[in-house]
């Protein structure tokens, strides 16, 4: 029981350990040189999140009987915790034994995984560390595995990292970052811009879209660096409420200095659907801000949709039954189920902006971007484009019948005061 995870009956993390210090002392005497592989399942806590712990256990369980079955005689599996678990490849004489190992690893794990009436596809990531190249002991050499799975994760999951120095500097900057983040809302960093989205026929707004900024001490951070650290480290549905709540108070705001009833868009992760109580707070932010839930649209990305939980799909029609708008963000990036969204009131299609700021570079970009209006159209959907940069844009996306659009070209994202300055003018926004 001390040695042994209950579970899986793998070795738990104490003999796993063990395991991994007495190997370091065996490489020592003999001059031998093994690898550490630290094996991490991506989003596995959506499995317990979505479909409960007993299926996850299940999940684990099915899982260990596939790695049991590439682990060669003489290296050692164990379990070290949660979705984590620890391969020593023993007697390594030279790469091409770790790359056939690794390619077994992913092939075998590559199938879905069919748990009674549920098949789950999950991916996995992992750092690979390799003695004595990358640790002298075993302490650092599983710091050394743990830090390049980590950057198996940041560089898009599914795959396998070999640990390096670039990488363990890129995974202390990425440390700061989170640890910045968990403090950023009590230190009050957070603020919002509001880029506006405008009618492309006759230049009016239509409404605009709050967009997340973060200004530590340490100076301005882009989004493309922090949004992805937050998501990874579970952060997003915290910050998803503080940017909804937000937006709602300013949408009130401008409604209580007579400049009209303005609907704001508000980018909502999908991890943040992936909880079970979603649509019950959010609307328990706009009750206690004090804002219908038609003056919010909220922007989902396509993949969301790719994901078949039941429950997602309910949070969604939960927002629309009580007058929510929802529009698909980045259309066109990857690929949804058009009846799923029929069935949860998506009301606008929001084309990638890669169509729109290559218009007039490859020619099969204007053609997608003209079916995607018409796709909207004939879904009964409106249609916008986003990355408009260019006035050659403005005319052909006229041209084909896009409702609506956003960009440079038209208005940067404002800080409140700005966009409070130009809903005082209220002028044609189309250059």
């Amino acid at each position: 029981m001390a040695y042994y995870d209950p579970l899986t009956k793998l070795p738990n993390r104490a003999q796993s350990l063990e395991q991994l210090d007495l190997a370091v002392e065996r490489a020592q005497l003999q001059q031998g040189q093994f690898a550490v592989l630290f094996v991490d399942f991506d989003n596995f806590k959506l499995i317990n999140d979505s479909y409960g712990h007993a299926t996850g256990d299940e999940f684990l369980c099915h899982i260990t009987q596939r790695l049991n079955s590439t682990v060669r005689e003489g290296d050692f599996l164990g379990r070290i915790g949660g979705d984590e678990f620890l391969l020593l490849v023993r007697e390594l004489a030279d790469g091409q034994t770790l790359d056939g190992i690794l390619l077994r690893l992913f092939t075998v794990l590559h199938q879905p995984v069919k748990l009674q009436n549920t098949q789950l596809q999950v991916t996995m990531s992992i750092g690979v560390a390799r003695y004595p190249h990358d640790g002298r002991c075993g302490s650092e050499l599983l710091k050394a595995a743990d830090t390049a799975m980590y950057a198996a994760k940041a560089q898009g999951k599914n795959k396998a990292h070999y640990y390096s120095l670039q990488i363990s500097a890129d995974q202390q900057k990425r440390m700061q970052i989170e640890q910045g983040l968990r403090n950023a809302i009590a230190l009050n960093e957070f603020s919002l811009a509001y880029q506006p989205q405008v009618d492309s026929h006759n230049g009016q707004l239509l409404l605009m879209e709050a967009l997340l900024r973060w200004n530590p001490v340490t100076g301005s951070m882009p989004p493309d660096l922090f949004i992805p650290v937050a998501e990874e480290c579970g952060l997003m549905t915290q910050i998803g409420q503080w940017v909804l709540r937000e937006a709602a108070r300013q949408s009130k705001a401008w409604e209580e200095q007579g400049l009209g009833q303005w609907v704001v868009a508000v980018n909502v992760a999908n991890q943040e659907l992936q909880t079970c109580d979603y649509a019950k707070h959010a609307l328990a932010i706009l009750a206690e801000v004090g804002l219908p839930a038609s003056r919010i649209e909220l922007e989902v990305r396509e993949s969301v949709f790719n994901n078949r939980a039941e429950h997602v799909r309910g949070q969604l029609q939960a927002l629309h039954r009580q007058g929510m708008k929802l529009t698909v963000d980045d259309f066109g990036s990857d690929t949804s189920s058009l009846r799923i969204l029929r069935e949860v009131g998506v009301g606008k299609l929001k084309i990638n902006r890669c169509f729109v700021a290559t218009l007039h570079g490859e020619a099969h970009d204007p053609v997608m971007t003209q079916a995607i209006v018409n796709l909207a159209h004939n879904l009964d959907m409106r249609s916008l484009a986003a990355g408009v940069e260019l006035r050659e844009d403005v005319v052909f996306l006229q041209h084909i019948g896009c409702d609506g659009l956003q960009g440079y070209l038209l208005t940067r994202p404002l800080k409140s005061a700005d966009m409070t300055q130009l809903l005082h003018n209220q002028r044609n926004l189309l250059p």
